[in-house]
């Protein structure tokens, strides 16, 4: 949503933005200004389609070691009373609308974050992780192929981001829209076990320069970039300008256990 003000008594007009992927903001309107803050939005390749496969082997059906370190950091996550979204989105926005966003982005509700983490099976390639489901309750998560699923790959072609499920599974479900961006940040860096993604703050962090969406290839790239400028890719924290950040580590564990009472609820806007 973007609005202009017009100035009373000749004062110059102010632009606000309000976007359930970089929050709110405003500035004094000024044209060029304005198309700089518009375009990473607008000109932005969104990868929100899923290519669901039921092939993911029978001994992967059930919880894990790996899958149980996903739902009990879930837990965790849930416990840190994070936002949804960079802003109370119920406090500004109509239940239509927030409606009409749940169908737009192919979700069943806001979410507060997101948790991925890597595992070995040889039979659907070497660049496999486990993920949370859009928009699902990270404190009750329900088992493999309803709020947790295997992200294989990232199909060029289709621009869907592959995913693998057993054959009893809930067809509505889609893998959380930073898919493409953990896959992105997988394949670049090996050392990275482990990825969460919270609308919460660090102090002193590198932050894109760009509100890029989540879900499309330029934040991915973007952090990918940050990311390599760190003396430690493989544990560190990138900020998302106007929405959150993303953390990554070996494992969830050591995640959590490092940025204890380090993450702050409000994100802090820029222009």
């Amino acid at each position: 949503m973007i609005c202009v003000k017009t100035g009373e008594n000749g004062a110059v007009p102010e632009i606000y933005f309000l976007t359930p992927e970089v929050g709110f903001y405003h500035y004094s309107f000024d044209a060029g200004k304005a198309y700089q803050s518009i375009v990473p939005i607008a000109g932005s390749r969104l990868v929100l389609g899923n290519q669901i496969s039921t092939d993911l082997p029978e001994r992967f059906w059930k919880e894990n070691e790996v899958t149980g370190q996903l739902k009990n950091y879930g837990r965790v996550l849930d416990s840190l009373g994070l936002l949804p979204a960079p802003f109370p989105i119920h406090q500004v926005l109509s239940p239509e609308h927030i409606d009409h966003i749940y169908r737009l982005y192919e979700i069943k509700g806001l979410s507060y974050g997101n948790l991925s983490v890597r595992d070995h099976i040889p039979e659907l390639g070497d660049q496999v992780f486990w993920m949370t489901g859009r928009g699902v309750n990270k404190a009750n998560l329900r088992g493999i192929g309803y709020d947790i699923l295997l992200v294989t790959g990232f199909n060029v072609n289709s621009q869907k981001v592959m995913v693998s499920v057993p054959p009893d599974h809930d067809p509505r479900v889609r893998v959380s829209v930073d898919a493409l961006e953990h896959d992105m940040i997988y394949r670049a860096f090996p050392e990275i076990g482990a990825i969460v993604h919270v609308h919460g703050w660090i102090k002193d962090i590198l932050c894109t320069e760009q509100n890029y969406p989540c879900g499309t290839v330029e934040l991915s790239n973007e952090v990918i970039r940050l990311l390599r400028l760190t003396g430690n890719p493989g544990r560190t924290v990138i900020g998302l300008k106007n929405h959150g950040i993303s953390i990554t580590g070996p494992d969830l564990k050591d995640i959590f256990e490092r940025t204890q009472g380090l993450i702050l609820r409000e994100v802090p806007m820029f222009e």
